[in-house]
């Protein structure tokens, strides 16, 4: 008798808990989104892949255990920009659909990487960080010929 009243209090308390964050949860609902004032230019979010790629390049360099996470973050950031790929001055690319196959190109490419780092034994190797490399340097060349951002902007 004394066991079932236990399991019973305890299944109280867990059942509180679980009602006390589901009211948490509701009550935080969706909020007011903060829209900058103006869509993100070529520029900027050309800045910000300088510092996605930088950051797995220094990665690169000091042999950082955690480099295909940071792989993974470039990935999705690359997916992420997609989006914002426009015809317009200062790319290099026939039309929209060219510079999309190109950043698509390059960003399976980075996964292809990541899925092998999956299969290696004892971690990267210097021949597996120079095949990186090598692909990174291929996005950034894709990335100075892309424009993004507003159509036609800057």
């Amino acid at each position: 008798m004394r066991t079932t009243m236990r399991a019973s209090s305890w299944k109280a308390a867990v059942l509180s808990i679980l009602a006390s964050g589901t009211i948490l949860i509701v009550g935080c609902g969706p909020g007011e989104a903060k829209v900058p004032a103006k869509p993100a230019q070529t520029a900027e979010i050309k800045g910000w892949s300088n510092s996605q790629i930088a950051a797995v390049e220094k990665a690169i360099r000091e042999k950082d255990s955690r480099l295909p996470a940071r792989v993974r973050g470039l990935v999705r950031y690359l997916r992420g920009l997609e989006v914002n790929v426009t015809v317009g001055p200062g790319q290099e690319f026939q039309n929209t659909e060219e510079a999309l196959t190109a950043l698509r190109n390059v960003t399976a490419k980075l996964e292809g990487w990541c899925e092998q780092s999956l299969t290696r034994e004892k971690g990267d190797s210097d021949q597996d960080r120079a095949e990186l490399q090598t692909i990174l340097d291929e996005t950034k060349e894709v990335l100075v010929g892309v424009n993004a951002g507003k159509p036609g902007g800057p």
